[in-house]
């Protein structure tokens, strides 16, 4: 276990929203007995829409507005490079790194460091795999990275098999979830103006982010083939699959109801009498190990 270390969690958007992921537990865990900085970049509206306490410190880059054009992109790029820099270089000690982002190694790779850590928790190259410039770039970075990091990790059999052939001594560490979370799960608050009150069982339910992997088309069929059943989906809606959600909303017994912190999730699930994972079976999907398992 790291003591009276600095570790930077580099990371791709800022650990401070209600989705509770891998990296999140690492910092919760790691501030018990070191001082953790999770260094990443943004917008400005996307930071502030989470508040709230956290254990660890924060070093937030924000993003120029129009940053999907070339000159910001890359004026964003250099100006986060200078960022990345000023932040470990005023630390009092070189820091441990632990990268749950590996598209900047090129920012990163010079970063003075006592060592540096990498956790490969999805096959991040396939995420664009409709673009094949992208997909190489991303790959690219990636695969620098796996070579380069003191230690590397993943969270899966299939994604070590991937990545053994540059990186022979890759360690899998599934995932998993905080027991006392969810062992003993009060009432959810009553509250009217919240849809799942209204539904009568057996509810089908979900949480976790709804995005291009999942298999639409599969939750319409099921929903269509059983009327008498209610299917709840608990969280963010990627922007880019508002028009496939709004189409499978339409039907009486499938429910959206959007995000909802984390510390609630336990109580929503008390009300499914079964619980799913509805993802197309593709490569991306076929190296994940999803936390929304464990926690089910």
């Amino acid at each position: 276990m790291l003591r009276d270390e600095i570790i930077i969690i580099n990371t791709s958007g800022p650990l401070r929203n209600y989705m509770k992921r891998r990296p999140t537990h690492y910092a919760e865990i790691l501030a018990a007995h070191n001082r953790v900085i999770n260094v990443s970049w943004t917008s400005m509206k996307d930071y502030f829409f989470f508040r709230g306490k956290r254990p660890w410190e924060e070093k937030i880059f924000f993003r120029l507005p129009g940053s999907r054009l070339g000159p910001i992109k890359r004026l964003n790029k250099w100006l986060y490079g200078r960022f990345l820099k000023e932040t470990v270089n005023h630390l009092p000690k070189r820091p441990v790194l632990w990268h749950f982002y590996s598209g900047n190694y090129d920012l990163v790779k010079d970063l003075p460091k006592k060592l540096s850590i990498l956790e490969i928790c999805d096959d991040t190259p396939e995420f664009f795999a409709d673009n094949p410039e992208i997909y190489e770039n991303v790959k690219k970075n990636e695969d620098n990275l796996t070579k380069a990091a003191d230690i590397v990790f993943t969270i899966s059999d299939f994604l070590r098999e991937k990545k053994k052939a540059i990186r022979p001594d890759i360690k899998v560490i599934r995932n998993g979830v905080v027991y006392e979370d969810f062992c003993q799960v009060p009432e959810l608050a009553r509250d009217p103006q919240d849809e799942l009150y209204s539904l009568k069982p057996p509810i089908v339910g979900y949480t976790g982010a709804v995005s291009k992997w999942f298999d639409f088309e599969l939750i319409g069929r099921v929903a269509d083939s059983l009327p008498q059943v209610n299917f709840v989906f608990i969280g963010r809606i990627a922007p880019d699959q508002q028009i496939s959600v709004q189409k499978l909303s339409n039907r009486p017994n499938i429910h959206f109801l959007g995000e909802r912190p984390y510390e609630q999730l336990p109580q929503y699930m008390k009300f499914f009498d079964l619980a799913q994972i509805p993802f197309k079976i593709n490569e991306l999907i076929l190296s994940v190990n999803p936390i929304k398992l464990y926690e089910y």
